[in-house]
């Protein structure tokens, strides 16, 4: 008796078994881009409402056909030909165009912005004491935070060449290597405190070479404290400034250095605006190497050396680090008062005007 067997047939996969996954994907991909979509436009109202912000503070941008893009997982505004209109400290108005930027940030952390421009940057006032033209390789600026509460702002360049026209100056040359500057809001401080930083590497300027006679690369850095910064103010910036002043905002210098080859002066203190609007404060600072600087401006080096000896005598501060062969190192207080500035006792020709 013959037996038949019967091999179990195998199940092939159901229909059913490719749709679920395939509705599953087009559910992410749609409602991711349907996030996407209105990240993009919420990023439009930001800038429009930024814009409108910035109109009633009596500063224009315009924008000229904004493109977006950046899906997806960024949204990106660009825009060529930017121009700005408005008034800086003075009251002559002031037109800039920038050839592009490109304005990003990230889905997952919306309240981080990031912008590259690309040059060149046009600027002109109207009664024509400013005409310049600034070129550079790159240049990113970034903000943190809320437009009207920012946590961070930040501007960093390579390669800076500034040439035109620039008030009394007249016509200027600028070549900077690098430049980087920031302000970080410290939370902890309820006086709206930021940290700041200016720091200028490899500068090259006729102008600053005839006044200080100087012919080496100069470096310049700048950082410290200030109170009182309110940077999201909708009003014009000399109006911010004089709120700034009224609210005894003050500006505490942690260290500001100035060096080009064996010049170089160090210094900290504090600053603020006196009621012509000009700045004022005290600085102990160290210079070097400034003997011909000095005498133009009437005092006397060898008096000067005297006193900062004595000073630091009566400071217990001996001087292990003594200055170098043939340099001058000289520990002398600055002042600038009523308009003037003073090395030590002497007040000087120097003349500051007020900023607005």
């Amino acid at each position: 008796m013959s037996s038949t067997s019967f091999e179990p047939k195998k199940r092939g996969f159901t229909s059913l078994t490719w749709i679920v996954p395939l509705v599953l994907v087009a559910l992410v991909f749609g409602g991711w881009s349907l996030y996407w979509y209105m990240a993009s436009k919420k990023a439009e109202a930001a800038l429009a409402a930024w814009t409108a912000r910035e109109a009633h503070a009596g500063r224009t941008w315009v924008c000229p056909a904004p493109k977006l893009g950046g899906y997806p997982f960024s949204v990106e505004i660009s825009c060529a030909n930017a121009t700005f209109q408005g008034t800086l400290l003075g009251t002559a108005k002031l037109t800039g165009t920038l050839a592009q930027f490109r304005a990003a940030t990230q889905l997952i952390e919306p309240d981080l912005l990031v912008a590259e421009l690309d040059p060149p940057f046009v600027a002109k006032t109207s009664d024509g004491a400013i005409n310049l033209v600034v070129q550079w390789s790159s240049m990113t600026f970034e903000t943190e935070g809320r437009p009207e509460a920012l946590e961070r702002v930040s501007l960093v360049g390579h390669e800076v060449l500034a040439q035109g026209t620039v008030g009394d100056l007249g016509m200027t040359k600028v070549d900077i290597g690098r430049f980087n500057t920031y302000a970080v809001r410290i939370p902890e401080r309820t006086d709206l405190a930021y940290r700041f930083m200016l720091g200028i590497n490899n500068l090259s300027s006729p102008a600053l070479d005839r006044i200080v006679d100087l012919a080496a690369r100069t470096g310049l850095s700048f950082e410290g404290t200030i109170t009182r910064a309110d940077f999201g103010g909708l009003a014009p910036i000399k109006d911010q400034i004089e709120r700034w002043r009224t609210a005894n905002g003050h500006i505490d210098v942690k260290e500001a250095r100035f060096s080009s080859g064996t010049h170089k002066v160090e210094a900290r203190g504090g600053l603020d605006l006196d009621d012509e609007h000009r700045i004022r404060g005290q600085l102990d600072a160290e210079i070097s190497d400034f003997d011909g600087i000095l005498q133009q401006l009437g005092v006397d080096p060898v008096i000067l050396a005297a006193g900062s000896a004595l000073a630091d005598l009566l400071r217990d501060k001996p001087r292990t680090d003594g200055p170098s062969p043939g340099l001058s190192r000289l520990h002398v207080p600055l002042a600038l008062s009523d308009g003037y500035l003073s090395v030590g006792p002497v007040r000087t020709s120097v003349k500051l005007p007020p900023l607005y």
